[in-house]
């Protein structure tokens, strides 16, 4: 069997919505240490509570913070998460392409 790993997606997730380790803890009231373990993925355990908080207070799902991998495998990412109209979607590049044309169409709308 080979190895598998969980990864700790928070310090993606921090970069890209431009969240610092004090603005996690505000949000979560998680120790700012476990944070930057966290976000480092630097740690070999999560406690439910710290993954609950963190889902809270991110307004996140458990499966974007912790990411299942096998040793040696790239990592891919299939699949893309956005937001349209307030809504949280996951597509495929596909789904995205389509994504992508009804926002033009909405920026292009708003523009006239």
């Amino acid at each position: 069997m080979e190895k598998l790993l969980i990864r700790c997606r928070l310090g993606d997730i921090m970069k890209e919505r431009g969240l610092s380790n004090k603005d996690i803890v505000d949000l979560t009231g998680v120790s700012r240490n476990t944070i930057t373990s966290l976000a480092a993925n630097a740690t070999k355990r999560i406690d439910y509570d710290t993954l609950g908080a963190l889902c809270q207070g991110l307004r996140v799902l458990p499966g974007d913070i912790l990411e299942y991998i096998e040793d040696n495998a790239p990592v891919k990412r299939p699949h893309v998460r956005t937001e349209v109209g307030g809504i949280k979607l996951v597509a495929n590049e596909k789904g995205q392409e389509m994504i992508n044309r009804v926002k033009s169409r909405e920026n292009k709308d708003r523009a006239e």
